[in-house]
């Protein structure tokens, strides 16, 4: 269970997301990546609650179809304010706030743009965007492990060969990043089904079709953005088998000179690019340590 469900709104979008506010500690925002769902989240939430945390997850921009703008924007600025819209509306000043893969990306952006509404940033599979960018284009094992984003940019030919057979691909490629894990059924079916929701699919290629995009002033912003040091203090974890982006390339990305308010990193061993759902329990360890932590000296 993710908590009571409730609508939160921002730019005319609606963005369905569950609350969770029996305990009396600080706030925890977690938001999910592709190919998945806010329902990723169930063992971090349990794990959050009991120790005291007040937590928020959210479904992002364009996983669902109250939450698609008519103008198609998926642009990193576009993501990253929509963090500090939802925490207005429920009068939230400041949230520790936890990523993962796209997920983590916005809480770069957000980290970046308004550091003043974190109290610290966790981020998991995904290095900082900007050394990331740097190691796709110098390694090419890694451009090989990154291949699916440029299948992504040919518009129509990407969606009809994700959607066919039941969007096997989704299923393939959750194997492929995550080698030795048995996925539970229930989470293949939660996944294919949001992406049977119209306009949700063609929605979640649209981040990383907008997120090569040099030309247009909103996207020459966004990735000037995505350069950027983040000033709040920052866990990264990796998977050890990640086969997404590999933890060598995760921990080389995570330079602390990127980071002036402090760093930490792990490496989560007999795990993949979904380490939070593969070892629940070592990722909540290492969470909960951090959330309690001095950030600027955790190990």
């Amino acid at each position: 269970m993710l908590g009571r469900q409730i609508s939160l709104r921002n730019d005319g979008l609606s963005f369905t997301a569950w609350v969770d506010d029996t305990a009396d500690g600080d706030w925890v925002l977690l938001l999910h990546g592709f190919p998945d769902g806010p329902e990723t989240w169930e063992h971090q939430v349990s794990a959050l609650v009991a120790s005291g945390y007040k937590t928020l997850v959210l479904t992002s921009r364009g996983y669902e179809g109250g939450s698609c703008p008519e103008n198609n924007d998926y642009q990193l600025i576009s993501l990253a304010d929509d963090v500090p819209a939802w925490l207005d509306a429920l009068d939230i000043q400041k949230v520790h706030f936890i990523g993962h893969d796209w997920g983590a990306s916005i809480g770069y952006a957000v980290a970046a743009r308004h550091p003043e509404r974190l109290i610290s940033l966790s981020c998991l599979a995904v290095p900082h965007p900007a050394r990331l960018a740097e190691a796709i284009a110098s390694q090419p094992a890694q451009l090989w492990r990154s291949r699916y984003i440029i299948g992504f940019q040919f518009k129509g030919l990407a969606e009809w060969r994700i959607r066919r057979n039941n969007f096997a691909w989704i299923e393939r490629l959750w194997k492929r990043w995550s080698p030795n894990w048995q996925i539970p059924v229930n989470r293949l079916v939660a996944v294919k089904k949001r992406f049977q929701q119209p306009g949700v699919l063609e929605a979640t290629l649209c981040y990383y079709r907008q997120g090569t995009d040099t030309k247009t002033d909103i996207g020459k912003a966004s990735r000037a953005l995505s350069q950027q040091a983040v000033t709040v203090p920052t866990l990264g974890l990796c998977g050890a088998e990640d086969a997404c982006i590999s933890a060598d390339v995760f921990v080389g990305s995570m330079q602390a000179s990127d980071f002036p308010e402090g760093l930490s990193v792990h490496c989560i061993p007999n795990a993949g690019h979904f380490l939070h759902l593969e070892q629940p329990q070592v990722v909540n360890d290492h969470l909960l340590k951090w959330l309690a932590s001095d950030k600027r000296n955790v190990a």
